[in-house]
């Protein structure tokens, strides 16, 4: 058994097909969710990106410890277990926070290729010599001072199709190692795209297709909401929105590239593949965010805790089922291990969701936490999410909120998942004491947490 990862980041949950969106672009992971089981309720427990790394290479929750802090020496790892079980691991990734400031999420790893051009990290100096107007970038008057930004519209605006893209990129390099593979051991490849992250720059043929009316020349391809004075017309949203999108869509069809070559070339026969993101992106008003844009603020609802989740088994395991079980971030740990028949050491949380797929379990978790842990003031805020509901507090004040919100102490909020996936409508007034039960589940799981180490 070989074991591939493919981590796409800031996907949402709702933008595929496979999970009932009618509009969204995505044939290529619609076909081959097909061929997989699909985890419904997969959540990501610490947000947003480097917590849920953390969380996925150490099999153990981030929340209440850490939030954005890199990973430490002592860490029990998911690749060091599978080094000392000579099972050859490789990082393939253009994820620009897994690779800068000494974060350490590198380390085991046999083989490591870092793709450069996110986030104003530039392939090569010719490419900065481009003249570029940033002026499109942004709303007239709105145009902020962001030198890495800068770097990458120049970059991008020497590329002449999606081949060039950075997601493109991280997948032929996957395909050139993999050509090049020739070791006894069988290996487990973890490929993590930074698209569909922002900035949202897919060529016009893909975002196109959702605004198909737009005739003017602005481009919002990164709103930068903490900008004083920030703020998104009706108009420029569509945009956005059609931006994301298409980046949405360009993924998709270069993660379909990879599962033709690994049908084509026959690793699909003993290759468990996992599919799957970090977190969603908050884009604008009501189901599409809240009222937020981008992942600035913490709040974990479901367009941002939601993440996809399609495992396809070499042996048909839960081949074209949904199942139900909770998942969280640090049980991509166990779920790998498992495969190589493996377990998890003592120290870690995770559980596999692989019995649950050959049928040995109805469930391995009855909920979901979501939180952020990384400030210890106002930005702290937990969630938990059950069948049948999804309740969140923000122990010290909302952040963030409009003024049209309640920004107290130990602000609630209460939503009936079964009704309102996309928790639009707070019914805690109207269900007190379910909501004081679960916030009494939650505090008992910290609780538990802390007790354990």
């Amino acid at each position: 058994m070989n074991v591939v990862v493919i981590l796409c980041d800031s996907w949402r949950w709702d933008h595929f097909g496979f999970n009932g969106n009618d509009w969204i672009h995505t044939p290529r992971l619609d076909t081959f969710s097909e061929e997989c089981a699909i985890i419904d309720n997969a959540y990501t427990e610490g947000l947003p990106t480097l917590p849920q790394r953390t969380a996925a290479f150490t099999g153990r929750f981030t929340f209440p410890w850490r939030g954005w802090e890199d990973m430490q020496p002592g860490d029990e790892r998911l690749a060091h277990q599978l080094f000392a079980a000579n099972v050859y691991t490789s990082l393939i990734s253009d994820s620009m926070p897994m690779f800068t400031m000494g974060h350490g999420y590198t380390q085991w790893f046999d083989h490591v290729d870092f793709i450069r051009g996110q986030s104003g990290w530039a392939f090569t100096d010719e490419m900065l010599e481009a003249d570029v107007d940033m002026t499109h970038i942004y709303p007239p008057g709105r145009v902020v001072n962001h030198p890495g930004l800068q770097k990458c519209v120049q970059q991008f605006s020497v590329w002449e199709s999606d081949e060039q893209h950075l997601a493109a990129q991280v997948i032929k390099a996957a395909i050139k190692w993999l050509d090049g593979y020739d070791k006894p051991q069988p290996f487990m490849l973890w490929l993590d795209t930074f698209d569909p992250h922002e900035p949202w720059n897919p060529p016009e043929e893909f975002w196109r297709r959702y605004d198909p009316e737009y005739e003017g020349e602005l481009m919002p391809i990164c709103p930068y909401p903490r900008q004083e004075g920030f703020a998104i017309t009706e108009r420029e949203g569509r945009v956005v929105r059609a931006l994301y999108a298409g980046e949405c869509t360009m993924v998709d069809k270069w993660v379909g590239v990879f599962v033709d070559y690994l049908r084509d070339s026959g690793l699909l026969d003993d290759t468990l593949v996992v599919f799957t993101s970090d977190h969603g992106e908050p884009l604008g008003e009501g189901i599409w965010g809240h009222g937020l844009w981008r992942k600035f603020a913490p709040w974990p609802y479901d367009e941002l805790a939601h993440v996809p989740l399609l495992i396809r088994h070499p042996q048909g395991h839960g081949v074209g089922r949904r199942f139900s079980s909770f998942f969280q971030s640090c049980d991509l740990t166990a779920t790998v291990l498992d495969a190589f028949g493996l377990e998890p050491t003592e120290k870690m949380h995770s559980r596999s969701v692989l019995p649950v797929l050959r049928g040995e379990k109805e469930t391995i978790r009855d909920f979901a936490v979501a939180c952020h842990s990384q400030e210890s003031g106002i930005g702290a805020s937990r969630s938990i999410r059950t069948d049948e509901w999804t309740f969140m507090y923000w122990p010290r004040g909302k952040p963030d909120a409009p003024p049209s919100q309640n920004v107290a102490e130990g602000v609630t909020e209460l939503y009936r998942r079964s009704e309102d996936l996309a928790e639009q409508t707070n019914v805690v007034e109207r269900f007190p004491s379910i909501a004081g039960e679960l916030e009494l589940r939650l505090r008992k799981f910290e609780d538990e947490l802390v007790a354990k180490g």
